[in-house]
């Protein structure tokens, strides 16, 4: 049974997820790495960063002046330690969609994002990958791969 402590971490979680996306969109860099541990470990569709500041340095500058939208839904949270959890969230931003695996830690200030990956189900549209470069990588793993590792109670 999930204890009234377990639930209340989980609401904070899904808290942290939706600042993530406000803040994202805003462009609020500052607010926005504030959500991570400083030494947080990110998997962005097979591009990889060793802290907060290098992705935030890297992000901030790739999606300087453009307009998004991200809406992270459907959260399965797993509250794995007194201090730890994981969480696996669909995502949609224009016109990709995917998912995010995340691991969190809870220090003085709350719950934080210690490592991300995230992952592309569907591609996003040629105009984006065109626009960005070739950033994005092919389509991301299958769903069944990601129901093998999520869809069970842990």
């Amino acid at each position: 049974m999930t204890s009234l402590q377990e639930l209340s971490d989980i609401e904070a979680i899904k808290q942290l997820k939706a600042r993530y996306c406000l803040l994202l969109d805003a462009q609020d860099w500052e607010a926005f790495a504030a959500l991570f541990t400083p030494d947080a470990a990110f998997d962005i569709d097979g591009a990889k960063y060793a802290s907060t500041r290098a992705f935030v340095g890297d992000i901030s500058v790739g999606l300087a002046g453009e307009l998004h939208m991200h809406i992270a839904h459907m959260p399965i949270i797993e509250i794995t330690g007194s201090d730890s959890a994981r969480g696996l969230w669909s995502f949609t931003n224009q016109t990709a969609g995917g998912h995010y695996q995340e691991g969190y830690v809870r220090d003085g200030d709350g719950w934080r994002i210690a490592a991300m990956t995230m992952t592309w189900i569907t591609a996003p549209s040629e105009e984006l990958r065109t626009a960005r470069k070739g950033q994005f990588g092919p389509v991301g793993p299958t769903w069944r791969t990601l129901a093998g590792a999520w869809g069970r109670p842990g």
